[in-house]
């Protein structure tokens, strides 16, 4: 029996909750991430809401006289009802509803993307804006969204806090 003993003990419950945090990490951003796009979603759908004016008309799709005269031909064609002799464009509603901010999650984290499907909202928010929609009020995409992109960035930094500290 040796007349000299020493022992040492280390407690691991520290080190094993550490990497208990580090590997929940991933899934716990992806939820919160997923609750951030769904309140996203929301918010821009007022940033990108229809404005209450109507256009004056008649509606200018461009200013210039044959693209103006393409575009009215094509309306009458499509849009305004046979054997009606035309009126206002009625909205639904429907473009500003298909308004969507989606989180894709990656291995190393994620994206957030605004989608909206519509053939219309390039005309009506986007590049391609038509000066009616313009000078009635109908806000231009990449504008409209700056607010929200800081939202969102500033958003994912609290979340990365937020899980990190244990919480999520």
């Amino acid at each position: 029996m040796p007349l000299v003993n020493a022992r040492a003990t280390v407690d691991l419950t520290p080190l094993i909750e550490i990497n208990q945090l580090v590997e929940g990490a991933p899934v716990k951003m992806q939820k919160l991430q997923a609750l951030r796009a769904f309140q996203s979603t929301r918010r821009v759908r007022i940033l990108l809401a229809a404005p209450e004016d109507l256009p004056a008309l008649p509606f200018i799709w461009s200013n210039d006289p044959a693209a103006q005269g393409r575009a009215r031909r094509w309306y009458f064609a499509n849009k305004v009802p046979k054997g009606s002799k035309g009126g206002r464009y009625q909205r639904t509603g429907q473009l500003e509803a298909a308004n969507e901010v989606v989180f894709t999650p990656q291995a190393d984290g994620g994206q957030f993307d605004f989608m909206n499907p519509a053939n219309a909202f390039q005309y009506v928010y986007g590049d391609r804006q038509v000066p009616s929609h313009y000078l009635t009020g109908w806000p231009q995409e990449e504008k409209a969204l700056e607010p929200e992109v800081t939202t969102l960035r500033n958003g994912i930094i609290d979340d990365w806090f937020t899980v990190n500290s244990g919480g999520g």
